[in-house]
Order: C-alpha cells, then structure tokens, then sequence
C-alpha cells in the first residue's frame, strides 16, 4: 500500500488553519483535527486509526492520543504495532476493552483488600477471613442478636484463630478434621 506521509511541515500548517478536518498518514493512520469556532476543540485533535476486525471484517476506528501530546513519530509506531496485531488476527478494540477490565478488576480488588485491612480482617479467602465475612453479614443482616454475635466470634477467635496454620489457610484446603 502506497503512503501519503505526512510531514511534520504540515502539521504546523494544519495549526494555522481551520479548513481541514483530517490529514492522512497513510495505512489507516491519521490526525482527525477538531475546531470550534476557528478555534481548536476543547478535546483537541487526535490521532486515529483506521482497520478492518479480523473477526467480523467491519471497519472500526481507534484513537490513538491526542495532538500534541501524542507526536507523529509516536502516532506511527502505535499504528505499526496496531498493524501486526491485525495481520496476526487479534483485535486491537478487543484487546484494549480486556486490558481495561483486568485493570478495573485489579483496581477493585485493591480497594476490597484496604477495606479488609482498615477492618482489621484476615485475607480473603482463608478460614479466618470467611468467618468474619460470614460474621459481618450475619450482623449487618439483623440475622443475630448481639450476644450471639460477640459470642460467636469469641468462640472462633479462641478455638481457630490463634492457630495461624489454620486461620490463614484457603478455605478450600480446610479438612473437617482440622476443624475439629
């Protein structure tokens, strides 16, 4: 495929102007210049990339980053590197939205592991740790009085947590016996 490189001369044209909408890089990769008012939009211009899924052959748009921020040699890499995904069939959308939600997951996970800390509770997933998750919900609930409550967790903190090989241990490798 034949490119029509843009040169950085031209992009410092394009800054004067407000004439056009979009310089083209080539190969799908070029600068969507936004104005408002012979002004440049409050968003800015942004790089974008143009390319067929390789799943559903539909043309898709993706932004790159936003001009300046994001340079012509930066924008061209990002595009290069977007290129060999396609040609080795994986999705750049697709890929971005997974990497966003391990991210957002990460994130939530993070957050629920300072609120068992500020709480003082054991990690998740322990024996300890689904004891007073049990024990919270139980009480939050409405579902114990406040006698049974403190008595329950008096009974576990003196029979199974002060034996750590036991109360950190995953709640899926606890034995009855061990209970016991």
């Amino acid at each position: 495929m034949k490119s029509q490189a843009l040169r950085p001369q031209q992009l410092d044209a394009a800054k004067a102007t407000d004439k056009a909408t979009q310089l083209t890089d080539g190969a799908g990769l070029y600068l969507k210049l936004q104005w408002v008012d012979g002004k440049r939009h409050p968003k800015g211009h942004s790089w974008r990339f143009d390319y067929t899924r390789p799943v559903t052959k539909k043309r898709n748009t993706m932004v790159l980053g936003q001009y300046p921020g994001l340079s012509l040699a930066d924008a061209r890499a990002k595009a290069a590197e977007l290129r060999t995904m396609v040609a080795q069939g994986i999705d750049p959308m697709e890929q971005r939205a997974e990497a966003a939600q391990a991210t957002a997951t990460a994130l939530a996970l993070v957050a629920a592991d300072a609120e068992r800390a500020a709480k003082e509770f054991a990690p998740a997933g322990t024996l300890q740790g689904v004891c007073q998750d049990f024990h919270e919900l139980q009480v939050s609930n409405g579902n114990w009085s406040a006698d049974h409550a403190a008595g329950w967790l008096s009974m576990f903190a003196r029979k199974v947590f002060t034996v750590p090989a036991l109360a950190l241990k995953p709640i899926g490798e606890v034995t009855p016996i061990e209970v016991r």
